[in-house]
């Protein structure tokens, strides 16, 4: 046993603990926040065919700001009536 100073908490983990647990998590979130953000795509694709333009507008909501400029310009047109 090595020698620590007295402000050290030494801890030891037992050795029935299996470290992929972290992987399998770590996979889980990725794998939903995939699920969610392919939700996302099809959702955007959907509320731009229902408002008359091309389904792939929705993809440009991906690129960060072509999707602040897009999306108020439309708003803006269905407002003053020249969409």
């Amino acid at each position: 046993m090595e020698h620590f100073p007295s402000n050290v908490v030494q801890v030891d983990f037992p050795s029935n603990v299996v470290p992929a647990y972290g992987l399998l998590g770590i996979l889980a979130v990725v794998f939903i926040g995939l699920a969610f953000a392919l939700i996302g795509i099809i959702a955007w694709c959907m509320i731009w065919k229902r408002a008359g333009y091309s389904w792939a507008l929705g993809l440009l909501m991906l690129v960060p700001l072509a999707n602040l400029c897009r999306l108020p310009h439309t708003c803006l047109l269905k407002v003053a009536g020249r969409a």
